[in-house]
């Protein structure tokens, strides 16, 4: 008897290994949002609500605002042949120009020393290369949409590689400054294979 059940948690816990090897749903261990102009050097991981605020990335005005997300992959991920990132977005309503997009950017960031107490517009790592990009219509229902974006599995296995404690960083940016801004729920995940 301890024997079937021994062997049987022994199958199970080679299941779920087995699984979390191949990639499944790696959440963000910080996500949070930072905005410029008058606020460039407010912390908003703590204060704000549970969305990411994403609009006109590259000024620094008050409407100015990035998201950052920190993943910490797990050893047994030896190599990346694909990478999404998973999630949930609005891009607000422009009742002036209906027909305007929404350009949104997730970069690399080769610094993980950030905190989501500390962060700021002022003091925020750079950000690097574009590593996924997808072009947003205005949501008409006024809801959060599912999204899942195609990363560039190989500059994020270089971008792995070059940290020492297996976290990466993804900031997510809107470059091309429109009078649109887009909100993110921050249960965005990483799927791996």
């Amino acid at each position: 008897m301890k024997k079937q059940i021994l062997t049987t948690l022994l199958l199970s816990f080679l299941a779920i290994t087995s699984i979390h090897a191949q990639g499944g749903k790696i959440k963000p261990t910080e996500v949070v949002f930072i905005q410029g102009g008058n606020t460039a050097d407010e912390t908003f991981g703590t204060t704000k609500p549970d969305m990411i605020l994403v609009a006109r990335s590259i000024t620094n005005t008050h409407w100015s605002r990035t998201g950052f997300l920190k993943f910490k992959i797990p050893q047994d991920i030896k190599s990346l042949n694909s990478v999404d990132l998973n999630i949930s977005i609005k891009v607000y309503k422009n009742a002036e120009q209906p027909d305007l997009k929404f350009s949104l950017n997730v970069q690399a960031v080769p610094e993980n020393t950030w905190s989501k107490t500390t962060i700021t517009w002022n003091n925020a790592p750079k950000v690097g290369e574009v590593l996924g990009n997808v072009i947003l219509d205005q949501s008409q229902d006024d809801k959060l949409s599912k999204l899942t974006i195609k990363l560039d599995a190989k500059a994020v296995d270089l971008l792995l590689k070059k940290s020492k404690d297996r976290e990466i960083t993804l900031a997510l940016t809107n470059n091309i400054s429109t009078a649109l801004g887009s909100i993110v729920s921050k249960d965005a995940f990483l799927t791996i294979e």
